[in-house]
């Protein structure tokens, strides 16, 4: 599942399209007349990663390009702060002063705002930068705003699909795969074992007189019992193994 704590980058995921993100950026770079554009993921282990970049050639980084979290780039104020940074003229503001952006990179403007996920946690930033200093007018930086929450809406809906399809594949009183993850899962594990020649294990477990504990003791207590054996297993096999409820007293 899509995890935005973690790069998007590194996740293979159909639902979001970062090639939306890719147009958005470009054009970004375009209206602004500048040589770069990025989206940026911030993970306080990871640091700043570029998640998306303009395509132009002056651009000097690229998507997966890196930074630590304690480098003391433009971005890290916007996240830091949690609201728009704009930068005229780095080389005039001594705060700048060990900025890699700027004595490496040349870059002298910066305009950045802060993406946020769908529960208000920092996601990162979008930014524009130029090797001239800028003046804005308050229209592009209101424009820039708009395509801000573009990415935003993005997020809230990815948010909402992972939450619709956790719903779809647990079943909702183990928290455990339903039957129809757990044969979905299951297929993929006998065809990758069945693809490296690999052994593969099933183990059925049934509950015994389960119908009797129903009648004499309650629902609630049956319910107890599933979810005491669900966790015992979570708890006992491997975090790669695929356990899940067929339905009623039966888990695989």
């Amino acid at each position: 599942m899509l995890n935005t704590n973690e790069c998007l980058l590194e996740q293979n995921e159909d639902f979001l399209s970062l090639h939306k993100w890719q147009k958005t950026v470009n054009l970004i770079a375009r209206i602004f007349q500048a040589p770069a554009g990025y989206i940026v993921q911030f993970d306080k282990t990871k640091g700043f990663q570029v998640l998306i970049a303009s395509e132009q050639d002056e651009n000097p980084y690229h998507p997966g390009a890196s930074i630590s979290a304690d480098t003391n780039i433009f971005c890290k104020h916007v996240v830091l702060e949690q609201h728009t940074l704009y930068v005229k003229n780095a080389s005039a503001d001594h705060q700048w002063d060990d900025n890699p952006e700027l004595i490496n990179d040349g870059f002298q403007s910066y305009l950045g705002l802060p993406i946020f996920k769908a529960n208000g946690a920092s996601f990162g930033t979008i930014c524009v930068m130029d090797f001239q200093t800028t003046d804005y007018q308050a229209d592009y930086i209101e424009l820039f705003e708009h395509l801000r929450d573009v990415i935003e809406d993005d997020l809230v809906m990815l948010d909402n699909f992972c939450k619709m399809r956790e719903m779809a594949m647990l079943d909702p009183l183990t928290n455990i795969n339903n039957r129809r993850a757990f044969m979905l899962l299951g297929e993929q594990k006998l065809k990758l074992a069945s693809r490296m020649n690999l052994l593969i294990s099933v183990l059925f477990i049934d509950i015994n007189e389960f119908k009797l504990l129903n009648d004499k003791y309650g629902h609630d207590i049956g319910d107890k019992v599933l979810k005491v054996l669900a966790n015992t297993l979570m708890d006992s096999f491997r975090e790669i193994d695929v356990i899940g409820r067929m339905g009623g007293m039966s888990l695989w």
